[in-house]
């Protein structure tokens, strides 16, 4: 694991009509990543999000695998390789921006921040400047409850402060009124906003990845809204005598992240990446369409049988057991040093099942992520899960090839 540190930070001070910046120490060393960890978030960065159709979705997955080609590690940190430098001028800036958002997620994740969606997924609207991201974190002993937009920049070169600056001006602050939409018809708002810029400084080895990042708060943000179930619906939920579950009652205090509905919204995501279409259709249902329909029940019974085909068991290694994953079509990727992989997405059945139950999954603590390595040479297997439950299997399919004398 090496590290890609934050190289600034800067904080809002003052609001409008003449937004301010205080230049901070930053906060946090960065984000520890390997290949896999990083080839992870950009499967998960890579746009549009729900937008996609079948091709688009597969020439993200191509991008993600071409950017991985790119880019190798020594104990200083990550950088591009010599091949990126001899790479078409107009290919290279597609690569540094998929880089970027890659590299931002992690940022995130490195922060504390466990689910995401796309901003356009959440139903903002894309006729104008705005941001790339929308992420969620727990409310901790450390920091309360967040629902950040997030903006990613990816360049070959030196960022300066104005640009940075100005960039969270334009994309980020005109949306933070913007309410995110939630499944079910509940909805946020905003309460802070992150662009973190990437430089990507290779091939020549002397300089390593980076990040910027630009944060600002927004007052009055989170507090949750939605219309009022019809009495009808609670009586045949069998909610007239004992009242709704937490999850759906109104918020009091506006300090309540629904984090059912907000799973619901992540893993709408994380459905279409898997081609799991019948579980993503009910991911993004409203419980106001009346579940004892007959087209609803039928929906939810196709949904569970999704993924009870889906069903996979996986190995966390020789001495760490197995458990059951929804995973995707292998891929196929190939690594700097010529490696060929076969690699698989997947999200646990767990996770998935309970909130397609209509419960909040048990979601680990924000910085934990698991990682297991086993198998010999030639034959290395490595598996990654992150704490919302989404992971990948990558398996070693042949040998380094020989140097070419």
């Amino acid at each position: 694991m090496v590290l890609v540190p934050i190289h600034k930070e800067f904080h809002l001070r003052a609001p409008p009509p003449a937004l301010t910046w205080v230049k901070r120490t930053p906060s946090a060393t960065g984000a520890r990543i390997g290949f896999w960890w990083l080839y992870l978030a950009l499967r998960r960065a890579n746009k549009l999000g729900l937008t996609l159709g079948g091709a688009g979705l597969a020439t993200a997955e191509a991008t993600a695998a071409a950017a991985l080609t790119v880019c190798d590690a020594d104990p200083d940190g990550i950088f591009v390789t010599a091949d990126y430098g001899r790479l078409k001028d107009f290919v290279k800036p597609f690569l540094s921006g998929t880089l970027g958002a890659g590299l931002t997620l992690l940022q995130m994740a490195a922060a504390g921040y466990d689910w995401m969606a796309h901003w356009e997924d959440c139903g903002g609207p894309t006729a104008s400047a705005h941001p790339d991201f929308v992420c969620f974190r727990h409310a901790s002993a450390h920091a309360a409850a967040a629902v950040c937009l997030v903006e990613s920049k990816g360049s070959r070169g030196p960022v300066s402060d104005a640009d940075v600056q100005a960039d969270w001006t334009r994309q980020i602050w005109p949306n933070r009124h913007q309410r995110v939409t939630l499944p079910g018809g509940r909805y946020l708002w905003p309460t802070e906003g992150r662009l973190v810029a990437n430089e990507l400084p290779g091939p020549d080895g002397r300089k390593r990845f980076r990040s910027t990042v630009v944060h600002g708060e927004f007052p009055g943000g989170l507090a949750t809204a939605a219309p009022a179930l019809p009495v009808s619906l609670h009586d045949r939920l069998g909610w007239a005598a004992a009242g709704a579950p937490d999850w759906l009652r109104p918020d009091t205090d506006g300090a309540a992240i629904d984090w059912w509905r907000v799973q619901r919204a992540s893993l709408r995501h994380v459905c279409r990446l898997l081609d799991l279409p019948a579980t993503e259709a009910e991911f993004k249902v409203s419980l106001w369409d009346d579940p004892g329909s007959s087209a609803r029940q039928h929906q939810i019974i196709r949904a569970f049988d999704e993924l009870d085909h889906r069903r996979i068991e996986l190995d966390w290694g020789p001495n760490g057991g197995r458990d059951a994953a929804c995973a995707g079509r292998p891929q196929h990727v190939v690594r700097p040093d010529g490696t060929r992989w076969d690699v698989t997405l997947y999200c646990q059945y767990e996770v998935l099942s309970s909130v397609l139950w209509g419960d909040p999954a048990r979601v680990a603590d924000g910085a934990e992520r698991h990682q297991a390595e086993w198998g010999g040479l030639g034959q290395q297997n490595i598996r990654l899960q992150g704490p919302d439950g989404f992971g990948l299997l990558a398996q070693q399919r042949s040998e380094a090839p020989p140097e070419r004398g």
